[in-house]
């Protein structure tokens, strides 16, 4: 019987640390220095509800109850039509197949009339990601390009946020199956 209370207490005592070690991260200095440069809207189709996440400038996410710091609404440009996916030695690979003017895609037209620089990087960088691109969403807040990529894996269809930063793609926060970035809020 002491056996149970004595490892009982232990999964307690490790419990209430990992929760004071998380609380701790978010209130870091690293991250009470940072500003919030977003707001990003999310919705579950799972659970139906919201979930707002806040974008500090230093890249990290902290998730938030809800906006009511921002208004101004961030144009999102939808380019997963510039993507095919195929098969290749049994992995799922995609290729960049319209570019700027050969798009028919008012969304892709857009983008490309965007200030946005480095398109072709950009897009051909997405391009490199396996498993079939089910939504790419790039947007931009202030001189930072952001790109949401939401993949088709069998039967779930994750969504990453990357920043597209000298040149280079950069993985930034996986959020649940099911999340769909509905609006960006900037205080731009």
């Amino acid at each position: 019987m002491k056996k149970i209370i004595i490892i009982t207490l232990v999964f307690a005592l490790l419990f209430v640390l990992s929760r004071c070690y998380l609380i701790s991260m978010q209130n870091s200095p690293e991250n009470l220095q940072s500003s919030a440069i977003a707001i990003i809207k999310a919705k579950n189709i799972n659970d139906n509800k919201y979930y707002y996440f806040q974008l500090l400038n230093n890249g990290k996410i902290l998730n938030v109850k809800e906006n009511n710091t921002f208004s101004n609404s961030i144009e999102i440009y939808n380019v997963d039509s510039c993507f095919e996916s195929y098969i290749d030695n049994n992995r799922v690979k995609n290729k960049l197949i319209s570019e700027g003017s050969d798009s028919t895609d008012p969304d892709v037209e857009k983008f490309y009339n965007s200030d946005i620089e480095n398109k072709h990087s950009l897009l051909s960088q997405i391009a490199t990601l396996e498993h079939d691109l089910f939504v790419v969403n790039v947007f931009k807040i202030k001189d930072r390009v952001f790109v949401n990529v939401e993949l088709n894996v069998n039967l779930i269809s994750p969504s990453d946020l990357y920043e597209f930063k000298k040149g280079k793609l950069t993985h930034i926060k996986s959020f649940p199956d099911g999340t769909e970035i509905e609006q960006i809020y900037s205080n731009e």
